[in-house]
Order: structure tokens, then sequence, then C-alpha cells
């Protein structure tokens, strides 16, 4: 990686990437997350002491949605091993997301797509499969042993970071 680059990326926000965004720049770069914080602190004047870090994990885990969608994405047959520029980088993103958001189904919404969940469709395509899987199992119960099924059910609330529980005053 070029002096150049790390001096750039060090100017953008110099404790984001050693902490928020160090996996994403390393990848982009195409150098893992230790060589990048070398790099930046071995060609940076300006770099802080390593306990300037934070001393947070390589894995962040106070995100596990976020983690989730990483994996996803890093698993995905037409990843990169690198991209070639932030045009390629913006352009496989696109497309990602499109897929991610719209096609995709996530088994923690009731095997439903973010934008189904989003946009107040998800009952009616939940009694939609229901209705589906009742016709099936009429046509063939022999093919079902544990009964009808059901569709999985939808989670009343999905959050990053819920509220937390309230102690009664009284």
């Amino acid at each position: 990686m070029p002096e150049s680059t790390v001096r750039e990326a060090w100017s953008l926000r110099p404790d984001a990437l050693l902490t928020d965004w160090a996996a994403s720049v390393a990848s982009l770069l195409g150098v893992s997350r230790p060589a990048l914080k070398w790099r930046l602190c071995h060609f940076s004047p300006a770099c802080p002491t390593h306990s300037h870090e934070h001393s947070r994990p390589y894995t962040s885990t106070d995100n596990p949605y976020s983690e989730a969608q990483f994996k996803t994405l890093k698993y995905r047959p037409d990843f990169p091993d690198r991209f070639d520029s932030i045009l390629h980088f913006r352009t496989f993103g696109r497309v990602f997301f499109d897929w991610y958001n719209h096609e995709h189904r996530h088994s923690g919404i009731g095997l439903m797509t973010p934008a189904t969940v989003h946009y107040g469709l998800a009952e009616a395509v939940r009694q939609e499969r229901a209705r589906v899987l009742a016709a099936a199992y009429a046509a063939h119960p022999e093919r079902f042993v544990k009964g009808l099924p059901k569709p999985p059910q939808l989670p009343e609330a999905v959050w990053i970071n819920g509220p937390k529980a309230q102690e009664d005053a009284h």
C-alpha cells in the first residue's frame, strides 16, 4: 500500500480508522487490519500511542445485525478478492444492497426480506404462505409427518440496542 494512500486515509479520521472503519478500510485497500494499523502508525507523524486505540476487538460484538450483514457480504460468490477502485466498490455495493434488501430472506424476521417488513407487507405475505402450506397439506398430508406446517412467526420487534427495561418507581 503506497504511503500516500495511508496518509490520505489517516487524514480522513484517524480515530475511526483504528476503531470503527478499520476492517472495511483494510478490506478496501487489500491489507489485513493489523497491517493497516501498523502502517498508519508507522507512516504518520500524528500517530497516537497504541493505548489510544480503545482496545476494541478485531470482530465487533456490539452490533450482531451489522456483523451478520458483513458475513453475508463476504461469503457472496461474486465478492471480489480486491476492489479495483472506489467505483468498483460502489457498483458492487449497489447491486449487493438491492439484493440484500429485496431478495435475500432473513431467518431473524420470519424468512422475509427487509423491504417486505419495512413496507408493512410481512403479515400479508405470512398469511399467503399459511394458505399455500394449508393447500399443500390438504393435497398431500402424507408428506407432512408433523401435521399442518406453519410459516415462521414474525418478531414483535427487532433491535440493535433495545430500550432498557424500566423499573417501577413505586
